[in-house]
């Protein structure tokens, strides 16, 4: 199969997904020409530019997972207490913690895990730039790190859950130009 026929084929996959799933809508707001909203979970809508998925490979296991043709790829999570297996607190300040900017202290409910996954976090991302930002429901979260990345984001109402988007070997450049801007 030529090129031209494989992105034929993405094509058509592009337009029965979005004839069957829901959650995934096309339109062209965020970016110019047709885009793929895909609603992750609740909090958690992407934009992302349909010329960007050609190539691309698409699957759920463990939550959503997206490789990009020359661009890295991404992994989202859905994150509540129970699936953290922690006491019941407020969500939306872990991505705080977890990014370094609020310390641990030792009245916060689950301190010691908290703890241990800022170490985690440090480990695994080896931070260069720490950043947040506004979605359209609430904040994001983003560190930067040489060959991996992480993106937290929290809703205003719906402090249930919070989502995390782990990100390997993308640049700077195209998690801003293609991740955070198809999120805000």
């Amino acid at each position: 199969m030529n090129s031209t026929q494989q992105n034929s084929v993405i094509l058509l996959l592009i337009c029965f997904l979005l004839s069957i799933n829901s959650y995934a809508s096309s339109d062209r707001t965020r970016f110019l020409g047709d885009n793929l909203s895909i609603q992750a979970n609740a909090i958690t809508l992407l934009k992302l530019p349909v010329s960007l998925l050609s190539g691309s490979q698409l699957s759920n296991q463990e939550g959503m997972h997206i490789q990009f043709k020359n661009k890295g790829s991404i992994n989202i999570h859905t994150l509540t207490n129970d699936s953290l297996n922690i006491e019941e607190f407020e969500l939306s300040h872990l991505p705080l913690y977890l990014m370094g900017v609020k310390d641990v202290e030792k009245n916060t409910p689950s301190a010691q895990f908290i703890k241990q996954k800022v170490s985690e976090n440090k480990q695994t991302y080896k931070p260069l730039k720490i950043a947040s930002f506004r979605t359209p429901n609430g904040d994001g979260y983003l560190m930067i790190g040489a060959k991996q990345s992480v993106i937290y984001l929290t809703d205003r109402s719906n402090k249930s859950l919070i989502t995390k988007i782990h990100i390997d070997t993308m640049s700077e450049s195209d998690i801003n130009n293609l991740l955070i801007k198809s999120l805000i």
